[in-house]
C-alpha cells in the first residue's frame, strides 16, 4: 500500500465488468489529470487499463468466484454502493492507492472509499 486514502480525479476511459465480475467487484479504468499523471506504472499500459489507474469497487454484485483468494469476500456486507460508472463519466475517486503485485505490478484505488461525478 502506498497511500491508505488517496483522491484522484480523472475520465473514464474502460468499464469492465459493470455489473460486477465473479468476484462482486466493478471496475474500471481512469485516465487520470494531469495533478495525479504520475501515479500510474509501466504495467498499466495495457489494452485493459489503457494507461489508467485501475479502480476497483468492491462488492457491488454477488460474489459467486471459486477461487480461495476469494472466499468470504463480501460476506460482511459493508462495502459501500456506488453508482455504475460509463465511459466517459469524470469522477473524483478517494480510497487505497497500491500496486497489485499480484497481477503485474499496476497501479490501483482499491478498495474505493467514495467516488462522485464531476464537471
Amino acid at each position: 500500500m502506498l497511500n491508505p486514502c488517496f483522491t484522484v480525479t480523472g475520465n473514464i476511459s474502460l468499464v469492465h465488468n459493470p455489473a460486477g465480475g465473479l468476484d462482486g467487484d466493478a471496475v474500471f479504468s481512469l485516465q487520470l489529470d494531469k495533478p495525479y499523471a504520475n501515479l500510474v506504472t509501466t504495467a498499466n499500459f495495457n489494452s485493459k487499463m489503457t494507461g489508467g489507474i485501475w479502480v476497483e469497487l468492491i462488492c457491488q454484485s454477488l460474489n459467486n468466484a471459486t477461487a480461495l483468494v476469494h472466499k468470504g469476500d463480501c460476506s460482511t456486507g459493508t462495502s459501500p454502493q456506488f453508482f455504475t460508472p460509463t465511459v466517459g463519466d469524470r469522477v473524483k475517486v478517494t480510497g487505497a492507492y497500491v500496486l497489485d503485485i499480484r497481477e503485474g505490478n499496476h497501479a490501483e484505488i482499491h478498495p474505493t472509499f467514495a467516488m462522485s461525478r464531476i464537471s
